[in-house]
């Protein structure tokens, strides 16, 4: 005889339930709330949102590619396109040790006559007041230091287009001398600016200087001079 299973009957529709169940699967009546919600089986995982772009950015990197290109267009058509091509190049030509000797000469030469006036001078009044030059009258020193100050600034401009056509080692003891025929002229600057100073403190201190600076400048004058194999006398060996 075969055993029969007793089936709760659904308190809302009165079907017979199996032992298995765990709602009434004839008319969904779930008072322990078992059943799943058939929303949340049915609904699909939401996508990541995707990020959006910043149309203003966007726009902006268009607009500045745009601006060079067209910058670019108008260099070729303007100059070629080499302009674009090629690299800027020093074309200076370098020249040779006798035609530096010659225009290294013509250099130091700009500035002789007036220095041999500032040394006169100086000489002068060193030999009035039996003192150092300037010593007493540093106003003085700054008048006559005037003096140099435009064949000091042609110098500089004819070494540094020497330097351009010289080989590195020349070119370089060229710069050294550039370098002190500035502090030279800031020099005579600072002269000028407080030769009316009734302390002279400043002037002083700046006629030390000049004096130094000078010193300074004979000795790389030499230097070249050995570069460009130039006796005493400034003129080229053969």
């Amino acid at each position: 005889m075969a055993e029969t299973t007793a089936k709760t009957p659904c308190a809302r529709c009165g079907m017979p339930m199996s032992a298995d169940w765990q709602w009434c699967q004839a008319c969904g009546y779930d008072p322990d709330r078992r059943r799943p919600d058939p929303t949340v089986l049915a609904a699909k995982p939401a996508r990541p949102p995707r990020p959006r772009r910043r149309l203003g950015g966007l726009i902006v990197v268009l607009v500045t590619a745009l601006v060079a290109v067209g910058v670019v267009l108008w260099v070729v058509v303007r100059n070629g396109p080499d302009t674009v091509l090629a690299p800027t190049v020093d074309t200076t030509p370098q020249l040779g040790p006798s035609e530096l000797a010659v225009r290294f000469n013509a250099a130091v030469a700009t500035t002789t006559d007036a220095e041999e006036t500032f040394h006169q001078a100086q000489a002068a009044a060193s030999a009035a007041c039996g003192c150092p030059s300037g010593e007493t009258d540093p106003q003085g020193f700054a008048r006559d230091a005037a003096a140099l100050l435009p064949s000091q600034k042609a110098q500089e401009e004819q070494l540094v287009e020497l330097s351009r056509a010289a080989s590195a080692d020349v070119a370089e003891h060229l710069q050294a001398m550039i370098d002190v025929n500035r502090r030279i002229q800031a020099d005579i600057v600072t002269l000028t600016e407080h030769s009316g100073d009734t302390d002279t403190s400043r002037l002083l201190a700046a006629q030390r200087s000049l004096l130094k600076d000078l010193a300074v400048r004979s000795n790389t004058i030499q230097t070249v001079q050995q570069d460009l194999n130039i006796p005493d006398e400034g003129q080229p060996r053969n």
